[in-house]
């Protein structure tokens, strides 16, 4: 078990703990990499739905972080494929937004939302409230 620590936030991330990161932005990609460094945590990445979906229907992610503006498809109809059709059907799916929150407030498909630019705080809490207890 690994523990991620960041101001009053201490996470402890259980063993083999996988995170599926979906966004077209590479530096975006590479920020949740740099939060995740030196853990125990495996991250997989996808730049589109996709990849996402393929990556999703062969392996089980306790959490996904789930852009909302894909290039090929968006993230709320992308997400939903993931719910219906792959081995991730119930994880943990954290919308990531820069828009305006209000357009995911109606969709019972993600369990939590967080703004862009992510910052290692709302990463580690959000993570955080995905552990079941």
């Amino acid at each position: 078990m690994a523990q991620l620590k960041r101001n009053n936030i201490q996470v402890n991330i259980p063993k083999d703990f996988k995170i599926l990161a979906v966004d077209d932005e590479n530096d975006n990609l590479l920020l949740i990499k740099s939060y995740l460094r030196n853990t125990n945590i495996i991250l997989n990445t996808s730049t589109n739905a996709a990849d996402a979906i393929r990556y999703s229907k062969n392996n089980y992610y306790d959490v996904i972080l789930m852009d909302l503006n894909l290039p090929d498809r968006n993230g709320i109809d992308t997400t939903r494929i993931i719910r219906e059709k792959t081995r991730c059907a119930d994880s943990y799916i954290i919308a990531i937004t820069a828009s305006d929150k209000n357009e995911i407030s109606f969709s019972h498909l993600f369990n939590d939302f967080v703004g862009k630019p992510l910052s290692k705080n709302d990463l580690y809490f959000k993570l955080s409230l995905s552990l079941k207890p």
